[in-house]
């Protein structure tokens, strides 16, 4: 997903995506207080995750429509 040709070993040039990636969003979000990619240790292996209190995807938005479609009627769903 990341490259047309994925490296052998992937560890360094993830590590690089995700620091130009918090480079980016913290460039396009000034206010943004904090780290939009937090890592956590499982098993030896870091797993990245968005925090969904700091940054929103069109996913997340889309989902909230559809749940907040749920309570209305006709058009206005």
């Amino acid at each position: 997903m990341l490259w047309k040709n994925p490296p052998n070993d992937v560890a360094r040039p993830l590590r690089k995506e995700r620091y130009n990636l918090r480079a980016e969003l913290r460039r396009l979000v000034p206010e943004l207080t904090a780290d939009p990619l937090p890592a956590s240790q499982i098993h030896g292996e870091k797993v990245v995750s968005l925090d969904v209190s700091v940054v929103a995807s069109d996913v997340h938005e889309f989902t909230e429509l559809l749940r907040c479609a749920d309570g209305l009627v006709g058009a206005a769903a």
